[in-house]
């Protein structure tokens, strides 16, 4: 059986945002030998240095969420989600793996002021005017967004389990205080 809970390198962790962020992890074989997935993730580039128009562009689209948060760097991201698989709560949901759970999340502190991100909120729910106009579109086109600058005080990482005992990360993203 393999072990998830390890101590992770930041070489390790920026290896799989490469590789498997944004991606549907295979996660197995089931019934008739049809390819198990699981449910697709944000890619990398979505919480990892992207531009205020990228984000924007997120919260302004249907199906995507209404708020988005990026590190300000790919290499804030790496640093970030290392601590987060190495913290304490990042082992101990990596245990639910161990016992043969698909997926685990774990939501860790992160030191203060470390990692500057950026952050993006479809702002279609405010009464009146643009946003009021926006919130009836139905691609929220003219909602218009507020976007911010700030620090994460916690990140977010959801991790499954591939096969052959790999971990793969489908997303990590930053949570401001």
């Amino acid at each position: 059986m393999a072990s998830y809970r390890k101590r992770y390198t930041e070489m390790e962790v920026r290896g799989m945002l490469q590789i498997y962020g944004g991606n549907r992890m295979m996660t197995g074989v089931g019934p008739g030998g049809r390819t198990q997935r699981s449910p697709a993730p944000a890619h990398a580039s979505v919480h990892g240095g992207a531009s205020f128009l990228d984000q924007r562009a997120r919260v302004n689209t249907p199906g995507e969420p209404r708020t988005t948060g990026t590190y300000w760097t790919f290499d804030d991201q790496v640093s970030a989600t290392t601590e987060i698989l190495n913290s304490m709560q990042g082992q101990i949901a990596l245990q639910r793996l161990e016992i043969g759970e698909k997926d685990c999340v774990m939501e860790a502190p992160l030191p203060h002021r470390k990692y500057k991100i950026s952050s993006a909120h479809d702002d279609s729910d405010k009464g009146g005017g643009a946003g009021h106009l926006g919130r009836n579109n139905a691609g929220r086109m003219g909602a218009g967004s507020t976007h911010t600058q700030g620090y994460a005080v916690r990140g977010f990482v959801k991790a499954v389990a591939g096969i052959n005992g790999t971990l793969q990360i489908q997303t990590s993203f930053p949570i401001a205080g």
